[in-house]
């Protein structure tokens, strides 16, 4: 049994973990054992899977416990962030948990990149288990227009045969798609499957860059990438580069078929049922069919899979037979695969489900009286544990389903020391602990515009669970969608299916789809596939202890020490005061420094993305006092992103681009009226455009290298002495840095490749004397260093650097360092204040309400104004009454068609519920 170790944890957090996975089945007897019990788990509901630039990302988050799915009561603070394909955050929101629910967005714009993005979301506590319960879910996004093909950096990709019968992959590379400035020679990545390659490339007598490349034998599939520098924003340790690739498939006939015997072993003699899976080259379950032959080619037994490719037969082993299985591809070619090997002497476990009950069938060959431990358990809690005997081989169990939760169960066998014979997992399905809707609209078929009245309620008969249930409503096209909507995960899949089973399930709502007749049997073979060897709560034999606490809300953390000693504490006690600038209103903290000079502040709920904080140290006089702060920086879980193919336009997605790209086409022509003219942007993935960098660019064009505030800040160290010393030894490669004079000198900042660096500070040129001061600036008073490696109008200032325009003779190459302060007042503008610390944290992030135009008394000019939202409606904390009512009231857009309805909800003592609703729209023929 697993021993607790909590000396991490507060008394209450103790008392809390105790009793998890208890309360619900009031059963004080049950036992856990996985440390994954005490997770959380986090369930990102969005609006879509399927995006344009221009729209914004919707987005509710459930966070409850790991066991009966309550709304969490540790965590009051949960982190959610988009993450690009080169694995860089560009966008993220802390968001302020009530009773484990909260909402947020992500605005896209144009300057995102199309592709895969991965959207993920985690708790400070939820740490502790790795990347077990980091939620995660991938989007698409598409810019607002069908891309031309000649657009592609990746064309012309042609496989030919060689003579001596390998594949040749010929292809043209256009790296001016992504960088229009690119030239010389091209660095190309191939990804192989088990290798990787790389090739460097010159351009060819017609001006293109060519690449052919012999692949290896039996390759299925193979990626080519390439990576470019533009212009860097460094950014958590992130270069921003404009990264392309395209997946070419080799074999699209490629199958994998695997086989998966019920319980883990085919034994010779005892009937088992064998369960397989086919899986395409691009690792997604395809339909098979075929026969299972043994040694000698006679046919044993016919096999058909479902439409993900899986599925199961009974098989009765004879060890001195050899079996595999045969399959037929649409050019006639046949192939075999071995089936798994055949055990002499062992134990098989099946189990059957019925209406009631669930019926365990144990058979042996080995030792036919043998004692054997049985024991049922769900999300790392064990509910049913017993003694059995065999009888002459055999012995047959039931199992009340109604003794167990909804969901995922684990069925284990051991021997009278206590060690796995045999595991299986199967699928309980329980309807009736499930929370039940019922969603009505009060019409069937509307007109355009107007309004929609819907009224939610729960059929439940126990009041005190239903009250207050919380309910989430989104509306969308159901055309437009497509079948872009299918592959998304739901709140009864997730919870039960999702956050326990590693790896990703296909169509996971399939499963829980009620007009799916054969969804019980896909569960069944679904467990017996996917969930070998991948289910989450495995039991630990290592004691439990907790390195991460749970985070109630808003906290800054560090530590104090001596700025001539960074090694050296305060020997005397510290005021210490901190002073935050956000919503709803600053506030100030004031608290004493011991001899230990560590710090904690709770900040409390203070609402503000980018939250600026200033802190003063103070002797026992209110003197103020120089010393070094250092703030605990807050590790960010490591970044695990699945790649996947490049993304095609199919047709049901293309629907959804054009249907965008026309909403586009027509509120731009509405917005931009018969007298403006509107004009191209300048547009800088991660780049913040203020006025003063508005002024710089129009000037002298974009910088090359950005390195922005929070990432300075980050590099700091207790040594530092000025922002020339954190440049020297942490941008080595962007920016030259070295010391000049007599007696020690001072540090100079050069662009590499310059023969002289302007360097202005906020836009205001430094005088050549004056260059020995800029490298003792303050780091905490800088916003941002950037670099113009080849400005327009390069000697403008060399008058106001020399004192003369001729200082700078015209075949010198001149680049700018421009320096960025918070005082924006030049050199002489920046001041420090002894003992005080600028910074900025992450704050909570403020909500943004979804609109919906509110169409009543429409006139004939009312409709000129186009409503062509791609979200008709998205409310994401509908609270309900006492009664576990709700009502929700909103008007159409001016699409017609079906409109698709989805409520999800949760109780209070973690019941879910999903409603799906459809309702009609039909063009308003008088308007």
């Amino acid at each position: 049994m697993l021993k607790k170790q909590f000396s991490n944890l507060n008394l209450g957090i103790l008392l809390f973990l105790s009793v998890i996975g208890i309360n619900a089945q009031q059963n004080s007897k049950l036992l856990i054992t996985s440390k994954e019990a005490y997770a959380e788990k986090i369930y990102l509901q969005l609006s879509k899977n399927v995006f344009t630039t221009e729209e914004i990302i919707w987005i509710k988050a459930v966070v409850t416990d790991a066991v009966n799915h309550a709304p969490t009561k540790l965590s009051e603070v949960l982190y959610v962030e988009l993450i690009d394909f080169d694995e860089r955050v560009i966008d993220n929101k802390v968001l302020k948990l009530d009773s484990g629910i909260s909402s947020t967005f992500f605005q896209l714009d144009e300057t995102i990149a199309p592709g895969r993005y991965l959207i993920r979301a985690y708790t400070e506590w939820n740490k502790n288990f790795g990347d077990t319960f980091i939620s995660k879910q991938y989007v698409n996004i598409y810019k607002s227009d069908i891309p031309d093909k000649n657009e592609s950096a990746i064309r012309n990709v042609i496989l030919t045969e060689t003579q001596d019968n390998q594949l040749k992959l010929s292809a043209q590379l256009f790296p001016k798609v992504i960088n229009p400035k690119y030239r010389g020679k091209l660095k190309v990545l191939l990804d192989l499957g088990e290798n990787t390659d790389s090739v460097e490339l010159r351009k060819d007598k017609a001006g293109f860059y060519q690449l052919d490349y012999v692949l290896p034998q039996d390759i299925v599939k193979a990626k080519l990438e390439l990576k470019l520098d533009s212009i860097k924003v460094k950014n958590f340790d992130f270069d921003f580069v404009n990264t392309y690739s395209k997946w070419i498939v080799v074999n699209k006939d490629y199958t994998d078929l695997q086989f998966f015997p019920e319980g883990g072993k085919l034994i010779d003699g005892l009937p088992t049922k064998l369960a397989f899976k086919a899986l395409d080259y691009d690792g997604k379950g395809k339909f098979v069919q075929g026969t299972i032959i043994d040694q000698l080619g006679n046919e044993i037994k016919r096999f058909r899979s479902n439409k993900l490719g899986m599925g199961a037969i009974l098989l009765l082993p004879n060890k001195n037979k050899t079996y595999f299985a045969q399959i037929m591809d649409n050019k006639g070619v046949t192939y075999k695969y071995p089936i798994p090997e055949i055990h002499e002497k062992g134990h098989v476990l099946s189990v059957r489900q019925l209406e009631a009950y669930v019926a365990i069938r144990i058979l042996s060959n080995y030792k036919p009286s043998d004692s054997l431990i049985l024991k049922t358990s769900s999300r790392g809690v064990v509910y049913h544990k017993e003694t059995l005997i065999l009888k002459n081989g055999k012995l047959d169990v039931a199992l009340n389903k109604q003794a167990l939760p909804e969901g995922i169960i684990k069925i284990s066998l051991f021997n009278q020391l206590e060690e796995p014979i045999l595991e299986r997992l199967f699928f309980n399905v329980n309807d009736s602990k499930r929370l039940k809707l019922d969603v009505q609209t009060n019409l069937s078929t509307y007109s355009q515009r107007d309004k929609v009245n819907i009224e939610i309620a729960a059929v439940e008969k126990n009041s005190d669970t239903i009250a207050a249930a919380n309910y989430s409503v989104l509306v969308l096209n159901k055309k437009v969608l497509g079948d872009t909507f299918n592959g998304r995960n739901n709140i009864y899949s997730y919870f039960l299916l999702d956050s326990e089973l590693k790896g990703v399930i296909e169509s996971p709502m399939r499963y829980f789809n009620k007009e799916n007749t054969k969804r019980n049997r896909d569960l069944d073979v679904l467990m017996l596939t996917q969930g070998w060897r991948n289910y989450i709560f495995e039991p630990k034999d290592s004691d439990i202890s907790f390195s991460y606490r749970p985070e109630k809300g808003i906290h800054v953390s560090g530590n104090v020490r001596s700025s001539l000693n960074p090694k050296k504490k305060p020997k005397k006690p510290l005021e210490l005061t901190l002073m935050t600038f956000g919503k709803p209103e600053g506030n100030v903290f004031t608290q004493s420094i011991d001899s230990t000079g560590s710090f904690t502040f709770n900040v409390g709920e203070v609402y503000s993305d980018d939250l600026k904080i200033l802190l003063q140290t103070r002797n026992h006089k209110g003197k103020n006092k120089d010393f070094v702060i250092n703030l605990d920086k807050k590790a960010l879980p490591e970044i695990n992103f699945e790649e996947k193919e490049k993304v095609q336009l199919a047709d049901s997605v293309n629907a959804f681009v054009e249907k965008s790209a026309e909403r586009k086409q027509i509120e731009d022509a509405f917005n931009v009226s018969s007298n403006t003219i509107a004009l191209d942007e300048v547009n800088i993935t991660g780049y913040k455009m203020t006025p003063e960098r508005e002024r710089m660019m129009d000037l002298h064009g974009p910088p090359d290298v950005v390195i922005e505030d929070k990432e300075l800040h980050k590099k700091v160290k207790n040594w530092s002495y000025g922002l020339f010393s954190v440049l020297l030894f942490n941008y080595p490669e962007d920016i030259n840095v070295r010391r000049v004079g007599r007696n020690g000198g001072f540090l100079i900042a050069e662009v590499f490749g310059a023969d002289f660096t302007c360097i202005l500070i906020d836009g205001i040129p430094v005088r050549i004397r004056d260059y020995p001061l800029i490298g003792d600036l303050p780091t905490e008073e800088i916003k941002s260093v950037e670099i113009i490696e080849s400005p327009k109008s390069p000697k403008k200032y060399a008058f106001d650097i020399f004192g003369r325009t001729e200082a700078l003779d015209r075949a010198l190459v001149v680049s700018f360092i421009n320096i960025y302060t918070y005082s924006k007042k030049g050199l002489f503008g920046v001041s420090r204040t002894p003992g005080m610390t600028k910074a900025t944290i992450s704050g909570l992030s403020p909500k943004l309400e979804f609109y919906t135009p509110k169409h009543e008394n429409l006139t004939a000019e009312d409709w000129r104004v186009p409503d062509l939202r791609s979200v008709i409606h998205w409310n994401p904390e509908v609270k309900a009454n006492s009664k576990g009512k709700a009502e929700v009231e909103f008007f159409n857009s001016d699409d017609i068609g079906d409109m698709l309805v989805i409520v999800e909800g949760i109780t209070k003592d973690g019941k879910i519920g999903y409603f799906e609703t459809n309702y009609s729209v039909e063009e308003k023929l008088e308007k």
